[in-house]
């Protein structure tokens, strides 16, 4: 027996949707990036209504501060690399297939976009340092990202402290305190990249990459962005990571980056898809939802309630059945109490709103519901009542009194009327 279905074609129950799984029962889409890099246990231990002020769109002056100095570092990086270091970009893009990569987000919007990316990853560091929020619950930094994160963040409040005075100072060791962190990040191997705990969540959400992923595909309702969005973030930390080497090999006064082979090393280490890097696993997340949104198509409604009582739209919008009922109902008083002043007063059967035929896809000259055969309307009704009624007769005609003009007039009122409603 097929379960029954609301007046307005909005299933009553979840087995009455096509190759419906009834075993789902989460309040959100089950979205398949939050399924295998398993980002749903990860939420329930967060206050989603952090997302918002905390990370989307932070207020703190100390992130804008950040994000300059993000986008610094890969400006930097662009302006070497068209200086001469093109053989050294050889070496940064290696497993790259389209070396070209690189030169195609080098306009200026696209790196203050990256670098809003990589400076809000960096800021989950900051978040921990500081602690503030939940949202870095869990994450554990290393020894050397601690340090940098800590010397980072008093740089920044010692330059939000001063708005008005260039610390050129400060500045400088705030810019080399980023590049450090970005560097510590970029080395963080993961040992334990597969392993899940009994709770289902990953182990890998404690690091600082994948942590910032998670977060940046999600939305403060719960419900994951698109496939393509979570690539372009993965894009962006993949273009930083690349950067942060290219800065320091251009800028740092490190021995051991001097020299050709230690470069070689820290490439094939750190920047290649076979190992469990930051850089690794942001392949690894850019090919998955890549492979998803070819395959799979995220639905546009889900829905929100455990008792199927209401729809999340795309946008996250709730609508429940009955808000919906409420609205088309509504809608159809609406068109009923004014299709008597459409049709000039005309008294017409019950429910006429409901049966008539109106075909928009005519577009003969003079068709309107009126002279629609199947609506049996008489088809001098709006002539005659137009021409018998002084108040009807000077809304709709100009100049005509007397003139001779006959039912091809009443034919062209339809269409006016139609227009009208």
């Amino acid at each position: 027996m097929v379960p029954p279905i609301t007046s307005f074609g909005i299933p009553g129950d979840i087995h009455s949707v096509p190759d419906a799984n009834s075993t789902i029962n989460e309040k959100r889409d089950l979205n398949q990036f939050g399924v295998k890099f398993q980002v749903y246990p990860l939420l329930e231990k967060l206050d989603l209504s952090e997302l918002g002020p905390l990370l989307h769109a932070p207020q703190d002056k100390s992130f804008e501060l950040l994000k300059d100095l993000c986008l610094k570092m890969l400006q930097a990086s662009r302006e070497d690399t068209r200086a001469g270091f093109q053989p050294m970009l050889g070496k940064v893009m290696i497993g790259e297939r389209d070396k070209d990569f690189f030169y195609e987000v080098q306009e200026q919007a696209t790196l203050e976009n990256y670098s809003t990316i990589w400076g809000k990853g960096l800021w989950i560091a900051c978040l921990a340092i500081t602690s503030t929020g939940t949202l870095h619950d869990g994450l554990e930094l290393t020894q050397e990202q601690t340090g940098s994160a800590n010397d980072l963040v008093h740089d920044l409040e010692r330059l939000k402290a001063t708005p008005d005075v260039v610390d050129l100072a400060t500045q400088t060791a705030a810019l080399g305190n980023v590049v450090a962190l970005s560097t510590h990040i970029l080395r963080q191997q993961f040992e334990v990249v597969n392993r899940v705990l009994p709770t289902g969540e990953s182990v890998v959400s404690q690091y600082l990459v994948p942590r910032a992923i998670s977060l940046l595909s999600l939305r403060p309702n719960g419900s994951f962005v698109s496939y393509l969005q979570i690539t372009h973030v993965t894009a962006a930390m993949r273009y930083a990571l690349r950067s942060t080497v290219l800065y320091r090999v251009a800028k740092s006064t490190e021995p051991l980056l001097l020299d050709e082979d230690d470069v070689d090393e820290e490439c094939t280490l750190f920047l290649t898809p076979q190992k469990s890097t930051s850089f690794s696993y942001c392949v690894q997340v850019h090919a998955a939802c890549k492979k998803f949104g070819q395959k799979h198509q995220v639905p546009t409604i889900t829905w929100a309630t455990n008792d199927f009582s209401a729809v999340r739209l795309q946008s996250g919008c709730i609508l429940t059945i009955n808000s919906l009922k409420s609205f088309i109902q509504e809608q159809y008083n609406d068109a009923e109490a004014g299709l008597p002043d459409l049709c000039l007063g005309l008294e017409l059967p019950t429910h006429f709103a409901r049966d008539m035929k109106d075909y928009f896809n005519i577009q003969q000259p003079g068709y309107s519901f009126f002279s629609e055969t199947a609506n049996n309307l008489p088809k001098q009704y709006l002539w005659d009542r137009m021409i018998g009624t002084a108040s009807l007769r000077s809304r709709f005609t100009s100049g005509t009194e007397g003139s001779g003009l006959g039912s091809g007039l009443g034919s062209g009122l339809g269409v006016r009327v139609r227009g009208q409603g």
